[in-house]
């Protein structure tokens, strides 16, 4: 559409406003998880196995919440549940800095996964899908590249808090900032389009059944093989910090973090500006058996020169991994069933990631390192490449999910 095209349009003031909220929301949210997480160990003296399962458990939680986005967006709008979920989120971060006992800990977690469901995937392409039709792939990638800008610029500065003031002081500031500058800003700013019948729906769920859609083929077929990307992606940035400080020192591997999260912003960024000329699932198993690469290169040559080049190959997947499935829903659904099965896919994405950082955890404490767990994932990530490629619905179906 035609209006899409202008840079007046109103839509693009909202792509802004969802780049900055999905900053926030992935910073604290998801890329500082392994912050907390190395914090946790060294602070609390808990095991990996314990604090890496509060971490899936946040991730289950919130994966079976995010199921209900559009429902909660249709019922109470787009700026409270958003708004809501940044609150929720900064009280979380600021609880974390103040916990002494495995229960409290993972009480917390509980407490975030509410406020990530309503601020990740879900809620976001939910709000951009309200005011695109023609342009939403684009529209929808650059609001996520704010996604990969939160491990870009939350965490290095979070980490530096830390050094600053200590853990405790520095979640109670982040915490803060979430709650009271982010919370009320998203309540101001975010907008719904007026109903004139321009928009794509967004959050419009009429007339599609969620079992209908849940029983299908062309839901599965992409579904399934990110499932399985999000379980290895979740599992290798939880504990990426905790892979790379051996030979690279704390430094180091916060350096290898940022690489990692420049090259997603790099890789989302040009994905944006070419989404609607490349095969979506083709690409998809592209990058992810690049992912598979990197992983087993890290494993068989550990050295500082391997291990920065396997962190940038690894992250021209990270955001795309996050944005694709909507723009194959984009292109392989009805515009009516948008909102709907990118909740249920976020839903189901989430809840098969939830395990990964346990089960890497786990994996590690039982095999002494994260050689023999890497390699699984890098072999389960060929797998799901080769599967979402070959796996596909009939060639110019558009499924609305009955």
């Amino acid at each position: 559409m035609t209006y899409e095209h202008s840079r007046a349009y109103r839509g693009w003031r909202i792509v802004a406003v969802c780049f900055v909220i999905a900053t926030f929301a992935w910073g604290f949210g998801f890329y500082g998880q392994g912050v907390y997480l190395a914090e946790l160990l060294k602070l609390r003296g808990w095991s990996l196995s314990l604090v890496s399962g509060a971490v899936t458990m946040f991730y289950f939680v919130s994966a079976i919440m995010v199921a209900f986005v559009a429902d909660w967006i249709a019922a109470i709008g787009a700026p409270r549940v958003v708004a809501g979920g940044l609150a929720i989120m900064g009280a979380s971060v600021f609880a974390l800095g103040i916990v002494d006992a495995p229960w409290q800990l993972y009480l917390v977690f509980l407490f975030m996964s509410f406020g990530w469901a309503s601020t990740s995937v879900g809620a976001i392409t939910n709000v951009v899908g309200m005011w695109f039709s023609a342009r939403r792939g684009l529209a929808i990638s650059l609001a996520l590249t704010g996604a990969s800008a939160g491990g870009v610029l939350v965490v290095p500065a979070l980490q530096a808090l830390i050094v600053a003031t200590g853990f405790t002081r520095a979640m109670a500031l982040s915490g803060a900032t979430l709650t009271l500058v982010g919370a009320p800003l998203a309540l101001l700013l975010i907008e719904t389009p007026a109903p004139t019948g321009r928009t794509a729906g967004g959050a419009s769920i009429a007339g599609v059944a969620k079992a209908a859609l849940l029983r299908s083929f062309a839901f599965w077929s992409f579904a399934g093989p990110f499932s399985v990307f999000w379980i290895t992606q979740t599992a290798f940035l939880v504990h990426q910090i905790n892979i790379f400080t051996p030979a690279l020192g704390p430094k180091g591997a916060g350096a290898a973090v940022a690489v990692t999260t420049f090259s997603a912003v790099a890789g989302r960024v040009l994905m944006g500006f070419a989404i609607d000329r490349i095969d979506r699932r083709l690409v998809t198993g592209a990058l992810v058996a690049g992912q598979a690469f990197a992983m087993a290169a890290l494993v068989l040559w550990p050295t500082p020169a391997v291990l920065f080049l396997g962190a940038a190959v690894y992250g021209l997947a990270v955001g795309n991994v996050i944005t694709l499935p909507s723009l194959i829903v984009q292109q392989e659904f009805e515009a009516a069933a948008f909102g709907l099965v990118v909740a249920l896919a976020t839903s189901a994405n989430q809840m098969a990631g939830a395990f990964g950082p346990g089960l890497l955890g786990l994996g590690r404490d039982l095999s002494g390192s994260y050689a023999i767990p890497l390699g699984c994932c890098a072999l389960l990530n060929l797998c799901s490449a080769a599967a979402v490629v070959l796996l596909r619905p009939r060639a110019g179906a558009r499924e609305s999910g009955a």
